[in-house]
């Protein structure tokens, strides 16, 4: 049963408070989530389609697509059009790090943004591309 709650392209930075807002008022009201850590990982993942999409100088856009795949479960894609990265390689190393930090790197200013999205939602995973993410959070009951 997933059904589509919204479908959207950015194509310039100022909407992307907007669009956070959005994101937001669309999972509190319409699917009963109140769950600021999974909010927080949309987030750093729309800050990084941000950095590493408006790179490119040809198609400068994002697009997020949130989806209710059951009751209890969301989905939210967001791809950019810039250079990609090995994404899930990244994920396998932040966890495999993650209770090895070092003081030091705690309050670098990049670096944390896959545990921020890793510990936010139940599921992360990557394109080949690099350039697209999906996040999936299972509603608390």
């Amino acid at each position: 049963m997933m059904k589509s709650m919204l479908k959207i392209c950015i194509k310039d930075v100022e909407t992307i408070k907007y669009t956070r807002d959005m994101i937001s008022k669309i999972l509190k009201e319409g699917m009963g989530m109140d769950d600021y850590l999974y909010e927080m990982a949309i987030s750093e993942a729309l800050n990084n389609a941000v950095l590493h999409g408006y790179e490119n100088k040809g198609k400068r856009s994002i697009s997020i697509n949130l989806s209710k795949l059951s009751d209890r479960r969301v989905s939210v894609r967001i791809k950019h059009y810039g250079k990609g990265f090995p994404g899930n390689k990244k994920l396998q190393r932040a966890e495999e790090k993650s209770n090895n930090i070092p003081p030091e790197e705690l309050f670098l200013e990049s670096g944390r943004g896959l545990k921020i999205m890793m510990e936010g939602a139940d599921y992360v995973c990557y394109n080949r591309a690099g350039n697209e993410v999906i996040l999936v959070k299972r509603k608390e009951t």
